[in-house]
């Protein structure tokens, strides 16, 4: 018997029904104030199948993740598992009826162990433990997954790839019958996603539903049974045979990505960020390091160009960013601005000299979640809205309201919460802050990470277009693809520049650039 054949009363009697979907959700809708984040959503998830949930940001994935997470209740609405109705009302009862999500960022305590994390509720505040059955049990959950990882070693000691091993062991503790995993490899190296993807095979072997949120369609593809699709809150396909990623696109996000592209080609951009620099420098380093992982650096940016910079994780990129911000305290080396020396030994020192950074985790480092998008856009240029010491929320408000015109921001109003955004919109406001102090330099530290095509299409047409009206830019990035934009590229291994290339010689040879990334 289908779930859909089922009556009230035989869902109430607790019964399991094997044939049924693993997870079913039907006519699911979640509204929020001025807005309507869900419409009558309805998603099947057998045993053993993995399914992607994919659309563009603001489509309302996050939304129902957070409604089958227990951490959302919807407006309206059934969840089935294995043919019984649930009530997600809480995490913890979300994870008793089957149902456990790993986010993209994990939930595991750094300074704890292994084991204390995947038993973590079993090491609560003056609790008799006896440690030994549970490194065992701890032990087996990893053998399960393949993992060579000692259970006692602490988990902030631990690279991302096996962190996110011990995540998913945690999972497995409780024999989910669904598994969501929500953008697991956004910040693995690319030598570890393989691995990612053939785990979850292994697990869907084993009988557990996946649902997999991922913004790379090439991973997508690769790995889901099929493909659900959700636009402006609905629905809008499914696809039980993998498509080409043409058709996902255009199911994502309709029309905006083809005029997107059009709008690219009519700047006349080519693939290409940059193309308009001037000779003049606007930004010289010059053997800057902070005596650790940044080797001392030299290098110049002209005006209206795009620099990339990029090499494998850990290469001291992120590192060049943070001192270049005042993030990081620079042990040796040199900043010339327009001919004249700075000294940047912290953020404001940094924007007041004219930098802006978007940096990797925008959550944590760049957008204060529970303020308003005004006050994230106005945050650096309070000034420019004070007279006599008092704040014109008015103006405020304008130059807000212009902002989210003009770079194309989905928000109900300017005073939505920014963590309440999508990826790509809170990355917007991020570039509005900059655009609203007037930044000469921006230092954009992996832009695109976890937004999806149609976004990065946007966040690349407005880069574009602060570059032509004299900006410079400093694109940080672990994607090569992307680095191959620019209008040049710096290549680093072991915190040091080992090669320099232009997008042209790029293009005329590719292998040879990419050997330096080995």
């Amino acid at each position: 018997m289908n779930a859909s054949d089922q009556s009230p009363a035989h869902r109430a009697t607790g019964v399991t029904d094997h044939q049924a979907p693993a997870l079913r959700v039907t006519g699911v809708t979640k509204r929020y104030p001025g807005v309507t984040a869900l419409q009558d959503i309805d998603l099947e998830v057998h045993a053993g199948e993995i399914v992607s949930l994919s659309g563009a940001n603001g489509a309302g994935k996050s939304t129902l993740v957070k409604i089958l997470s227990g951490a959302e209740h919807p407006d309206s609405g059934h969840i089935f598992i294995g043919g019984q109705e649930v009530n997600l009302a809480t995490p913890h009862a979300a994870r008793q009826a089957g149902i456990y999500t790993i986010y993209q960022e994990m939930s595991l305590v750094p300074t704890m162990s292994v084991v204390e994390n995947i038993f973590l509720d079993e090491f609560h505040h003056g609790a008799v433990v006896r440690r030994r059955p549970l490194q065992r049990r701890a032990r087996a959950l990893l053998d399960r997954l393949g993992a060579n990882i000692d259970v006692d070693a602490t988990v902030g000691s631990l690279p991302l790839a096996k962190q996110q091993l011990v995540e998913i062991a945690k999972a497995l503790k409780s024999e989910p019958r669904v598994l969501l995993l929500d953008e697991p490899t956004t910040t693995l190296p690319p030598r570890d996603v393989g691995g990612l993807l053939d785990l979850m095979r292994d697990l869907a072997s084993t009988g557990v539903g996946l649902i997999f949120i991922s913004h790379r369609l090439d991973e997508v593809r690769a790995i889901c049974d099929s493909i659900v699709v959700l636009r402006d809150g609905r629905r809008v396909a499914r696809f039980d045979e993998v498509p080409e990623t043409h058709q996902i696109v255009k199911a994502m996000v309709g029309d905006r990505y083809e005029n997107s592209l059009a709008a690219a080609a009519e700047e006349g951009s080519e693939g290409k960020l940059g193309g308009r620099a001037a000779e003049e420098v606007v930004l010289r380093v010059s053997g800057l390091t902070d005596g650790h992982q940044l080797a001392p650096c030299s290098f110049e940016l002209r005006r209206g160009e795009i620099l990339g910079v990029t090499g494998l994780l850990g290469s001291g990129q992120t590192e060049l960013a943070e001192c270049l911000f005042g993030m990081r305290e620079p042990t040796g080396g040199s900043l010339w601005i327009d001919g004249k020396e700075v000294r940047v030994r912290s953020p404001r020192q940094a924007i007041a000299a004219g930098l802006g950074l978007i940096p990797e985790d925008r959550k944590s480092q760049g957008l204060v979640l529970d303020m308003s998008a005004q006050k994230n856009m106005t945050l650096a240029s309070l000034p420019q809205f004070t007279k006599f010491g008092l704040l014109n929320g008015q103006s405020e408000a304008r130059h807000a309201r212009k902002q989210v015109d003009e770079l194309n921001i989905k928000c109900h109003s300017v005073g939505q919460a920014t963590g309440t955004m999508s990826g790509g919109n809170q990355q917007k406001v991020l570039l509005a802050r900059w655009l609203t102090q007037n930044s000469k330099i921006l230092i954009l530290a992996e832009p695109t990470r976890g937004v999806d095509v149609a976004a990065k299409e946007e966040i690349y047409r407005l880069v574009r277009a602060y570059l032509r009206d004299g900006g410079s830019a400093i694109l940080v990035t672990s994607e090569v693809a992307e680095a191959a934009l620019c209008d040049r590229v710096l290549v680093l291994s072991a915190g040091r520049v080992v090669a320099e290339a232009t997008h042209e010689e790029i293009q005329q040879g590719q292998d040879r650039f990419l050997a330096h990334l080995r």
